[in-house]
Formats: C-alpha cells, structure tokens, sequence
C-alpha cells in the first residue's frame, strides 16, 4: 500500500541536498485501505 517509507522525497541536483516532494503513489481511496486492512486481518486469523 506505501510503496517509499511514508513520503515521496526526491533530489533535483545530487550536489545540492535541497529535497523537492513529490505526489504520493498510494491510493487515497479509503476503499482500497479498507481492502487491505481486511486481507490483513484474514492473514493474521490464519
């Protein structure tokens, strides 16, 4: 479901550390959270 640990962050320039953000590549559907969540939840029971 998080692909990078929690934020998105990128460099522009490798000699200057200035970090630039970028969108996030999870889903903000609170569907597919709640998909997870309950495969989670069936593997765990198991």
């Amino acid at each position: 479901m998080v692909p990078k640990v929690l934020w998105e962050v990128g460099v522009f320039d490798q000699t200057d550390p200035t970090y630039q953000y970028g969108d996030v590549s999870w889903s903000t559907n609170p569907d597919d959270w709640e998909a997870a969540r309950a495969a989670l939840a069936d593997i765990i029971e198991q």
